[in-house]
């Protein structure tokens, strides 16, 4: 979402959204909870004749949708922070040359000689470019081991597995930074990018910036996701794909509500991780972080709200009037002139709930749409 996203009015914690019930959103207002394949109806300012359908986009508002998921209450041993797609995580100088070893259990152990010289050369690699995040992959195992490259040890055998290296880190302290990637960043700085890329790198954008840990444990991270090995009470439901996309831009906030030796409990989650299916038949996981002292016991049936919305207010049109160009390179809106003339106009555009969807540029409040043709 898998995405990890800021939870907001949390500093240091990182929510999920990534991407990703059915989520109902509206402009200026919350939604129900569940629409999926929804059909929409009307959009509020549209005018109807026998002769074509005109939509007046109407003023800046808040953006926000929200859903809620069942979910189970449960014990965990990793929280797993993924790195979108696009985006660049580079840890902290002082945490690269920190990292110690763990052996196959995920215990911290002694480097052994071998150990010692990758890991110098891994963190010597670390300062020198920064991990190329991808998002997609299976969460972090945390009895994975990376394999360095090393020579064929005599008599064939395969060379040692190197343990990725650690480092132990207090809640909410400094990880890193994510950027964008540099090539993508590139390309959509370059001429005619087309708004399809524009619109990708914008949202990228706005998931970027400093990354702090939910929680304390000890630190590593790898390709696909950064991981914090801690045992922690967490609620954790199942998200659909299209969740999870729609999770993936906005603030992210998520509280979660389950039975504990109090009665029952509603609280704001600690941090929300939202991770890829470990397998192609497994669903995304949203994971909340409970306070240290929660009251309640594993296995219990529980459920999650998750709400995004806008830091700020912003223009929004139904899905339906948007299309994309032949090529592939530009969202495009088609709008009526003062001369009654219809023209395409290729817009940038933002986080989308399904029915609507965000417009950062190409058009302004008062502008008339019609359907594309």
């Amino acid at each position: 979402m898998n995405l990890i996203r800021r939870t907001a009015s949390r500093p240091g914690v990182q929510g999920m959204a990534v991407g990703m019930t059915l989520l109902l959103g509206c402009a200026a207002c919350a939604a129900p909870d569940s629409q999926e394949g929804m059909v929409a109806s009307t959009p509020t300012g549209v005018s109807t004749s026998s002769q074509d359908t005109t939509y007046v986009v109407r003023p800046p508002a808040s953006f926000a949708f929200s859903m809620t998921v069942e979910a189970t209450t449960g014990q965990k041993d990793v929280f797993t922070i993924p790195v979108p797609e696009g985006l660049t995580f580079t840890a902290d100088p002082d945490l690269v040359s920190a990292r110690r070893c763990l052996d196959s259990a995920g215990t911290p152990a002694p480097c052994r000689p071998q150990e010692q010289q990758a890991q110098k050369a891994t963190a010597q690699r670390d300062l020198a470019a920064p991990v190329a995040a991808r998002f997609g992959g299976s969460p972090h195992d945390s009895t994975r081991t990376s394999t360095p490259s090393q020579a064929p040890t005599p008599g064939g055998a395969a060379p040692p597995q190197v343990p990725d290296p650690s480092v132990p880190i207090r809640a909410h302290r400094r990880l890193g930074r994510t950027t964008v990637d540099s090539a993508l960043a590139a390309r959509a700085a370059g001429a005619h990018p087309g708004t399809v890329l524009l619109s990708q790198v914008r949202q990228l954008t706005d998931r970027a910036g400093v990354i702090t840990a939910p929680i304390e444990g000890d630190f590593s991270y790898t390709a696909q996701a950064l991981t914090v090995r801690h045992r922690y009470t967490a609620v954790t439901g199942s998200l659909t794909a299209t969740q999870v996309l729609r999770l993936s831009a906005g603030e992210v906030t998520a509280e979660a509500t389950y039975p504990s030796a109090l009665g029952q409990r509603t609280v704001s989650c600690r941090a929300l991780s939202i991770t890829a299916p470990s397998s192609p038949d497994a669903k995304p996981e949203a994971t909340c972080v409970l306070p240290e002292v929660t009251g309640t016991v594993a296995n219990l049936a529980a459920s999650l709200r998750i709400s995004s919305r806008t830091s700020a207010p912003v223009l929004s049109v139904p899905e339906i009037y948007l299309r994309q160009d032949p090529r592939g390179e530009d969202v495009t809106l088609t709008t009526v002139g003062k001369d009654g003339a219809s023209r395409p106009v290729p817009v940038v555009v933002g986080v989308g709930d399904g029915v609507r969807r965000v417009i950062l540029s190409g058009i302004a409040a008062g502008d008339r749409l019609v359907p594309p043709t």
